[in-house]
């Protein structure tokens, strides 16, 4: 059962079992779990110390099987190719992360007055949802200008720990318009409007 593991488990019921021995006996014992856990080698005890390790022993050879059952699953599927590579779309002008250009001369007519929760489509990669959400905010380009709308869109788009959802898709409720006056409002560093 050697075991190419760097650690192990030392469980609690040990500890309680093991700590009203005598310091030297709790030595051997403690000595012989880690020597065990480490090389998978019982060494020499006295009948004490064998006789408590026989209650140890167990655990240590379910945690080592289980310990080489996961590597050998990992090595199996990494052998598969793993998980795929994430893609990321890059802006050649990092000032403008949108890339809008303030070319909106019909007043506004396309604005929506009531935009969805941007939840709709979890489902798709985030790559993509980004770019749904740079869409969405093309046509308040005139009323609120282009530096606004990308200090708004890098804001709203930041994703997540896991990088699985953005800032916006993780607000209960959400209007697009109303978040937008909000945060000029709030002089465009309103940051939690």
């Amino acid at each position: 059962m050697k075991s190419r593991k760097e650690s192990f488990v030392f469980y609690r019921d040990w500890y309680e079992g093991i700590k009203a021995l005598d310091v030297h006996l709790r030595s051997e014992l403690i000595e012989a779990i880690i020597h065990f856990a480490f090389e998978g080698v019982e060494p020499p005890l006295s009948k004490e110390a064998k006789t408590i390790f026989n209650f140890v022993r167990p655990k240590l050879v379910r945690d080592a099987n289980k310990y080489e059952d996961m590597c050998r699953k990992n090595a199996e599927n990494g052998q598969k190719g793993g998980r795929p590579k994430k893609t990321q779309i890059t802006h050649s002008v990092t000032n403008n992360p949108l890339g809008y250009e303030n070319h909106d001369k019909d007043n506004d007519k396309d604005i929506k007055e009531s935009t969805k929760v941007p939840k709709k489509n979890i489902s798709l990669p985030i790559s993509e949802r980004k770019e749904n959400f740079r869409n969405e905010l093309s046509p308040y380009l005139k009323k609120y200008g282009r530096d606004m709308l990308n200090d708004f869109f890098e804001y709203w788009t930041e994703p997540d720990r896991k990088g699985n959802k953005m800032r916006c898709e993780l607000e209960k409720t959400w209007n697009l318009s109303s978040r937008l006056s909000r945060w000029q409002r709030r002089g465009n560093n309103g940051k939690s409007c």
